[in-house]
């Protein structure tokens, strides 16, 4: 058996949370979600990500702010997956370290080619 690239999934919406999660698994990832960043940090083996995928407004700590700390030990795939649209939150991502950022609501094949294509770039 083929080992399954394992997919971090940080969303405090339960219900899309379980739907990306369901969706990626029939897909032959291994997905795990974590509902808070501070779930997710307290938790993390960072080993054994293969890439994360975050939303931005989240109760605790906002997903900039996880961004940043988990560049200080992870430099694997990270995307920012957020209902925030606007350009300066972009820019501000992809500054803080963030490889893709793709606004809500996003089709679920879309998103799949996306996470192909960041752990694609892994590969190289």
């Amino acid at each position: 058996m083929i080992d399954q690239q394992h997919i971090i999934i940080i969303e405090d919406d339960t219900m899309l949370a379980d739907l990306t999660q369901s969706f990626l698994q029939q897909h032959s990832y291994r997905v795990t979600v974590f509902n808070t960043a501070n779930s997710f940090l307290s938790q993390v083996n960072y080993s054994d990500i293969d890439i994360v995928i975050c939303d931005i407004n989240m109760p605790e700590m906002n997903g900039f702010e996880l961004c940043q700390r988990v560049r200080e030990n992870y430099n694997g795939p990270f995307i920012f997956l957020t209902a925030r649209k606007d350009d300066t939150d972009q820019i501000q991502g992809l500054e803080l370290g963030a490889d893709d950022y793709i606004n809500k609501p996003v089709k679920p094949l879309l998103l799949l080619a996306r996470i192909k294509a960041a752990l694609k770039t892994k590969e190289r």
